[in-house]
């Protein structure tokens, strides 16, 4: 009986040792600029749905005032990166036009709801500073091609003249020289500290044009990595030239400073070196009306960590109590 005993307590302490996070079991979905922030940060905390888990987890998507963001339950498949702020910019060419989209992802074990804690500390510059008019006005004539990389062709059919663009691509830059592509095919290089991968990659089915700047830092010892994607569709896109000119508007004009100055607040961190040679909130199974949080704007959103925690710490005396209960019994 004692050892039953022995188990069962050891089974109660297993089961203090969960974290509070967001339980929130689908994907939200708002149009947020920055005049509404501090009114999502009310709502986020007002409908919290508190659940315990071993490791809490929060993800974000915005793209041209539409942000999408998910919380632990929805992450079950995701990747566990505990302690880690994975942020992802990507800036395709569709139809000709720019698009750029951002996307940051953190999971932490540290605290009661720390997802939340993280999420409101980088919103902020999330939405005022993840996008950049000067990253997409610099980057995007490199995933498209010139009107020198173009050769018209004039075709005469029954009295009628047809002119079309054609846009030849023959060869790309690999690792070590200059490689013949196939037609279903486009070029693309992959760029990290220490290494550079390039060469021909499938274009089939037909996707956009991309750039893409992965960044992701640790928390606890700030050591910084930056993977830089290219995909492009025109003659040697991939060459030494244009990489050096991403390398320096990444560093420049995309929102790596902003990521580092909230991450560190004025700590050192190690970062890469660049080297060149130059609000209606909705979701997917009901809809909210986000307008009738904005009445609290006028009030400091924090997370009261004695509050939030009051449900955990009450669960937890009463584990404690139950523990007690069970060795005075069969101990004594």
């Amino acid at each position: 009986m004692k050892i039953v005993s022995f188990f069962g307590i050891l089974l109660i302490l297993r089961l203090v040792d969960g974290l509070l996070c967001n339980g929130l079991e689908r994907p939200m979905h708002a149009t947020v600029n920055s005049s509404n922030i501090l009114g999502l940060k009310h709502f986020i905390l007002q409908n919290r749905e508190p659940t315990e888990q071993n490791i809490c987890q929060v993800y974000l998507n915005y793209s041209t005032y539409r942000l999408e963001f998910a919380f632990t339950k929805v992450l079950n498949e995701f990747p566990q990166i505990n302690g880690k702020l994975l942020v992802d910019t990507t800036i395709e060419s569709r139809n000709n036009t720019p698009i750029q989209q951002n996307t940051l992802q953190h999971s932490c074990s540290t605290h009661d709801y720390c997802e939340i804690d993280v999420l409101f500390h980088h919103l902020d510059w999330f939405i005022n500073n993840g996008y950049n008019d000067d990253l997409v006005k610099h980057i995007f004539p490199l995933l498209n091609v010139t009107k020198n990389s173009s050769s018209k062709i004039s075709i005469d059919h029954l009295f009628i003249s047809y002119r079309f663009d054609f846009y030849f691509l023959e060869k790309c830059h690999s690792t070590s020289d200059l490689i013949t592509c196939a037609d279903d095919e486009a070029c693309d290089l992959i760029w990290e500290k220490y290494s550079l991968q390039r060469g021909c990659t499938s274009n089939s089915p037909p996707t956009p044009m991309t750039l893409q700047i992965h960044t992701n830092i640790d928390l606890q010892t700030l050591q910084e990595q930056i993977i830089i994607g290219l995909k492009c569709n025109y003659e040697q896109c991939n060459n030494d030239h244009n990489l050096q000119d991403i390398k320096y508007f990444v560093e420049q004009y995309s929102n790596i400073k902003s990521i580092r100055q909230a991450i560190t607040n004025d700590r050192p961190i190690e970062t890469t070196t660049f080297t060149t040679t130059t609000t209606d909130l909705t979701t997917e199974k009901s809809t909210r009306n986000f307008e009738t949080t904005m009445s609290y704007s006028t009030h400091t959103t924090t997370i009261d960590n004695s509050s939030k925690s009051s449900v955990h710490r009450a669960y937890f005396i009463t584990n404690i109590c139950a523990i007690l209960f069970f060795i005075k019994i069969f101990f004594f």
